[in-house]
């Protein structure tokens, strides 16, 4: 951290924190305030939940600075660059005036919700991944009716309902059921968490649309739960309106090529998209079966079958026992595990 900021440091600008790391007795750096400083660049150094921190400290929909992002954490869609090689990217990007290494920016775009609860008192939030709507402690199933652009969509009966970014289309909505989106789409996508109804699939509308979430008054639960990147946790009467609308200004990421060529590299090496099965698994150890753990298949080449010349005695290679093939041993394990299941 040290070296990190003594290269952001400059006669003409300061470095500032968050508040958690001003706790620490190494670091004496300022404590970052919204309203005092005017923020031109941004370093985060951990996982996404670290870029989604980040993404909360500024609550006005107000133009926002670019932000790179050095991962530290276990997956990290949202944390293209490696935090072994922070000093060269962050050096590229300090110098940016080179022509022939341009930098590319990746626009993740938020949502603004407004609560506005029985009474009038109304509630402001931008969310970068999801807004979720869910039934909190209640045990019933929460009842929830759906306008997008003035027009009625549905009546959603389930464990809750998620509004997603592209940016969340591979997080929380993911894990219900929902796409995966790729931050570049204009959209926003409405996720059931176990609907009551088999025919509600997950809906991917246009990113201008307004979605109104309102918690009628026949409902059964009094009260829902809602939160925004998986913080809040406000509570919905009957009768609350969540609104959410797209932000006007997105959020600029610092990426590592053109367009959203660092999303499709992390859905296919973190969460290994369409991994190819053509080769067989490997068995941990064949080396302990015994001769009647082994499987028998008909076939030409099959375990049990006659021996082939490879697996015959006389033509075995010097030092090689007689017996079954390992590598057709493997295959015939596997084939009858998948047929098993």
């Amino acid at each position: 951290m040290a070296i990190l900021s003594s290269m952001l440091q400059t006669p003409s600008s300061a470095v500032v924190v968050c508040a958690t790391l001003h706790s620490s007795p190494n670091l004496q750096l300022e404590a970052f305030d919204p309203q005092e400083h005017c923020v031109d660049f941004c370093v985060t150094l951990g996982g996404d939940g670290t870029v989604l921190h980040l993404a909360s400290l500024f609550e006005k929909d107000t133009p926002l600075p670019p932000i790179i992002s050095f991962a530290m954490g276990s997956l990290g869609f949202l944390t293209p660059f490696d935090s072994k090689d922070f000093a060269y990217y962050l050096t590229r990007v300090l110098s940016a005036d080179n022509p022939l290494a341009p930098l590319y920016i990746t626009l993740r775009s938020r949502r603004q919700c407004k609560l506005k609860h029985v009474g009038g008192r109304m509630q402001s939030f931008n969310a970068l991944n999801e807004v979720v709507i869910d039934r909190g402690s209640s045990p019933a199933a929460v009842l929830l009716s759906v306008f997008t652009d003035g027009t009625f969509l549905t009546t959603i009966e389930a464990d809750g309902l998620i509004i997603s970014t592209p940016s969340g289309s591979t997080a929380y909505s993911m894990s219900a059921g929902g796409p995966m989106v790729a931050p570049s789409v204009p959209c926003s996508i409405l996720t059931p968490i176990a609907p009551l109804s088999l025919s509600f699939r997950p809906l991917v509308i246009p990113e201008s649309s307004e979605i109104l979430i309102h918690l009628p008054d026949e409902a059964r639960s009094h009260t829902a739960r809602v939160s925004f990147d998986g913080k809040g946790g406000l509570r919905m009467r009957k009768g609350s309106v969540l609104r959410v609308t797209p932000a006007v200004h997105p959020i600029p990421m610092i990426s590592m090529g053109m367009l959203d060529s660092d999303w499709y590299e992390a859905i296919t090496d973190k969460l290994k998209w369409n991994q190819s099965l053509r080769e067989f698994p490997r068995i941990p150890s064949t080396a302990s079966l015994s001769e009647e753990d082994t499987p028998f298949v008909g076939g030409k080449g099959a375990v049990g079958a006659a021996p082939s010349p490879r697996q015959s005695p006389t033509a075995s290679s010097p030092g090689r026992s007689p017996g079954p093939d390992p590598q057709e041993l493997e295959q015939v394990r596997y084939i009858q595990r998948i047929s098993k299941m």
